[in-house]
This record gives C-alpha cells, structure tokens and sequence, in this order.
C-alpha cells in the first residue's frame, strides 16, 4: 500500500514439517480480505511471471515454496521490492520460422510463503523477513488439546494462550486494512534529528542489529519499512508531514516512538532476520552453556541433545542441529573448534545474549513515557522491564515445562491464537492499532 516499491516488504514463515506455518499464514491472509490478494499457492514456477493477476495484486500469498527453480527464485529475487519491476526477456521460435525475443514486464510485490527446508538460496534468503512459528513440547501439548475440544488454553506464565474466538476485531481489521489503501497517504518519513526532528529512529533502533554481516545491508530496510508500516496502519492517530521526492511534494505519515514500541514488542521474532536467532537456537546456546564447565565449552554435540530432551525446546533432528550449530557461529553466538576436542569431536563454547543487541529504550525513556504496549494495552516502560528480562533466556527458563490450562468446548468452532491474553480489540489503544505479534 506504500507508493515506493523499496516500502515493501516480503516474509517467509518458517519452522518444521507440522509445526502451524500454514496455519499461521491464513490467519494473516484473512485480514487481507478486502484487499487485491493473489493466491499463488499452485500453479507451475512460470505461472507467476505470465499471470495477469499479479499486477493488480496487492500483496501476493503463496504455499509452500519446496525446490523452486532457478527461474523462479530469479524472478522472486527481483520482484521482491528492491527494484520497481521485473523485466523478462523470452526468446520463441525455431530455425526454420525463426525467433523473436517477448519482454515481459512485471511490478513489485509484497509477497509470503511457508518454507520447511533448511538449505534456502542465500541471495534469496537474505530479502526475507523471516517469521519462525512458535515451537515447543508445551504448544504441541496445547494443540492436542485444542484438537480434544478444548478452548481458551493458557501455557502457564508465558503470555501465550490459544482457542479464542476473535471474529469482531478480525472484521474491524479487514476493514481497517480497506481503509488505509483507499484513504491513507502513500508515504511515510522516519524521524531523523537535526532541525527537522526532535528524535532520530535509527540511534534508538541501531543497537538491535548485526553489521558485522554484510546481510544487514538488506535487513536495516525490512526492520524500517515494518516501523513506517505501523504508522501506515495508524495513519489516523499520526502527525503529517511533507515528503519531497522527484521534484514534487508528496504528504506523509510520520513515524511516532509509538511505532518504534510496535516493532520493538516484537524484538523476540525479529531476531531471527537480525541475527537468524530463534527459540530453537536459543535452546541449543543455552545447552551447551548448561551442560559446560565454568568456560561455556562442551566436547560434541551429546551433551546438547542431552539437554534438548530435558527441556521445553522443540525436537532437532541432526542434520538441522548441524545446521543451526554452523548458523550461530555465522552470528557470533556461539564458536566452534573443530577436532579440538577428545577423540577428535568438535569443541563448542557459547557466547552471552548481549551480542545480540538492545535498543536504545532506557537510555530515552522520556520519549518513551507516553507510549502503549500494543498487546497488553498499559505503559510500554512497564513492559520493557519484563521484555528486557525476557529476552535475556537461560537453561532454567527453557527446562520449565508450562502448566496448561484450558476450558473444554465442543461448538466446533474454529480456534485462533492471541498473545498475552488480550481480549480488547486490538484498537483499543488510541496510539496503536495493531496489536498481535509478527
């Protein structure tokens, strides 16, 4: 819905076989029902690039994506954002009639899917925001309740309940989504300091990622164009502004902190396209820091298995253990001496969480002090307390294995997910719209 194609930003979901990705994904396709949505979930690796429907598409949904070709992957590289179209030369015929060469001409989109794979395309890869599901034995014990009839499941303290019905603020969002592509402006300006702006966004955000990796290059867009999304959405509680661009004046949005607090909540799943960080590595650097002497270091892979069966933390088969091990070496969590151990196994030692980055809240609270937590809906400083500390997992926090509780229900009808328990509408906050977790 932004005008600049560079504003869009495409998503991957991501987790194992069965894990709720496709799950996930419809119930964020349901809030595009009033927009253009392309469903792009069949359909041959060519069907995309000669589907008339994808330029007037809003925003494209996909299935799956399992071994796409290299013509497609090319195609969905370019079409992704960065550039303002894809251009597709094809060349037809034989000898005897002769060739000709088609040019054919295709817009930027938004685009989503669902991947189980592990060895993704890395230029393919690194233009996505990556959306991990929740895994864990304690959601797998939820679901099957949820499966027996049961609704309003809480998972102990974690915030996290399942089964409630949430129809009238998802028919207030699809409306809400109509609404900013018909009548919201088509801009949005990030404060930048200086004497146009009493607070700079990226020196509050800078903190949270990694630019040692020459990825981030493509990352700092996606975490930015998500903040101008959250003012996008809000158009109606932000400030105006004049965005000069091509010799013309163009009205803007300006991004509030309020926006900054919207993706900040969010911080725990962001880390998996800032630092390709997620629950399931979480628990792996924690194992390896559990089952180590005073210097982080454990002697092959066991001991993380180990403390896998021990704790709340999903299962890893061994090829994708080996996998995120090389991963967060990549990310400087954790480093690896090959052979050095007995034996010849390889030696692993974590590093701490504070490589991982936090933004710059503590340090600005008073730009802060009128802001909501767009899920609990109270003062965002109260929750950054509690989130600051969250984030900092350890061994003991993944060992607990949530209480469940539930009510039993046999309506049939169809379950949802909300976070922390909120039963408001998500606009209950006259700051913040949107109100659900990315």
């Amino acid at each position: 819905m932004f005008e600049d194609t560079h504003d869009y930003v495409s998503s991957v979901c991501i987790g194992t076989s069965s894990s709720g990705k496709s799950h996930l994904k419809d119930k964020v396709d349901d809030l595009f029902e009033e927009l253009n949505v392309m469903d792009a979930s069949t359909g041959s690796d060519k069907s995309l690039i000669y589907d008339d429907e994808w330029d007037d598409a809003d925003v494209i949904s996909m299935g799956e994506l399992q071994q796409p070709s290299e013509e497609m992957l090319e195609f969905l590289k370019r079409a992704h954002g960065g550039d303002e179209e894809v251009v597709i030369r094809s060349t037809r015929g034989n000898p005897s009639q002769g060739f000709e060469t088609e040019v054919i001409r295709k817009p930027a989109k938004a685009y989503h899917f669902t991947y189980a794979q592990f060895d993704a395309d890395f230029e393919f890869w690194n233009r996505l925001l990556k959306v991990p599901v929740h895994e864990s034995e304690s959601k797998n014990r939820a679901v099957g309740r949820m499966s027996a009839g049961h609704h309003n499941i809480s998972l102990g303290d974690s915030g996290v309940e399942y089964g409630f019905e949430f129809e009238d603020g998802k028919k207030a969002l699809q409306g809400h989504m109509a609404d900013v592509k018909y009548n919201a402006p088509k801009h949005v300006v990030l404060p930048i300091g200086g004497e146009d702006h009493d607070w700079d966004c990226w020196e509050i955000v800078k903190p949270i990622f990694n630019h040692s990796r020459s990825e981030s290059n493509r990352v700092y867009s996606m975490v930015f164009n998500i903040i101008k999304a959250s003012a996008l959405l809000n158009y109606k509680h932000r400030d105006r502004t004049t965005l000069r661009k091509d010799g013309k004046d163009h009205e803007a949005v300006l991004v509030d902190p309020e926006d900054v607090v919207n993706v900040i909540r969010c911080l725990e799943t962001l880390r998996a396209t800032t630092h390709e960080i997620d629950r399931k590595k979480r628990a792996i650097v924690e194992g390896i820091r559990a089952k180590s002497g005073p210097d982080d270091a454990i002697e092959g892979v066991e001991p993380i298995r180990e403390f896998l069966k021990e704790s709340d933390a999903p299962e890893v088969k061994q090829g994708e253990l080996e996998n995120i091990l090389e991963d967060l070496a990549d990310n400087f969590l954790i480093s690896i001496q090959e052979g050095a151990g007995e034996g010849g196994r390889n030696v692993y030692r974590a590093y701490q969480w504070d490589k991982l980055g936090k933004p710059r809240i503590d340090e600005n609270a008073d730009l802060f002090k009128d802001t909501t937590d767009p899920i609990d809906d109270q003062p965002f400083l109260d929750t950054w307390k509690d989130l600051r500390s969250n984030l900092e997992t350890t061994a003991q926090d993944l060992l607990k294995s949530a209480e469940i509780q539930s009510s039993g229900d046999s309506s049939g009808s169809t379950p949802t997910i909300r976070s922390n328990g909120t039963t408001s509408s998500p606009a209950s906050s006259p700051n913040s719209l949107v109100g659900s977790r990315l």
